[in-house]
């Protein structure tokens, strides 16, 4: 059985530095822990670094599997419902190596960096570098919204697909 566990259990797992027990613990009864990047996330944001590392620790420690983003999961559903209602939607050749890259970074390498430098993920971003990467995200959406607009893309046929389900 896979067991996912709240950030309030993985607070008390890390106080108790129980992370070693709770997975032996759960290997002996045949249970593994898995945990989605936000439940990582949640736990950096604790505001006191020694508690937070703690935490880490556990998290990092007991987790069995390390899923994929919640976005990942979301966006892999959409796209296989437009494969299934509307095949010309999708890029014959689709970005794969990219996906890739993403889904590495998001289960592999934000948990390594959470325990190496978990007091890096609650500093703030300069406003610069915010503003930057809103005028890169702007950006994207414009070109999306291009593209459905030359692909002659349009939200009735979506609606209308979904109706019929």
């Amino acid at each position: 059985m896979r067991v996912m566990l709240d950030t309030n259990l993985w607070a008390y797992i890390g106080d108790q530095a129980a992370g070693e027990r709770v997975k032996r613990l759960m290997r002996a009864r045949g249970h593994r822990a898995v945990s989605p990047p936000s439940v990582l996330l949640e736990v950096l944001q604790h505001p006191l670094d020694e508690k937070r590392a703690a935490i880490v620790r556990a998290l990092v420690t007991t987790t069995d599997e390390r899923l994929r983003t919640e976005a990942d999961v979301g966006a892999a559903e959409v796209v296989a419902e437009a494969r299934r209602l509307r095949p010309g939607w999708v890029r014959a050749l689709p970005d794969s190596g990219r996906e890739a890259t993403w889904r590495t970074s998001w289960t592999k390498q934000v948990w390594r960096r959470a325990v190496e430098h978990h007091e890096r993920f609650r500093q703030t971003k300069p406003f610069e570098q915010r503003k930057r990467e809103v005028e890169h995200i702007v950006a994207a959406q414009r070109e999306t919204r291009h593209q459905a607009f030359h692909a002659n893309f349009s939200l009735t046929d979506l609606a209308g697909s979904w109706r019929s389900l």
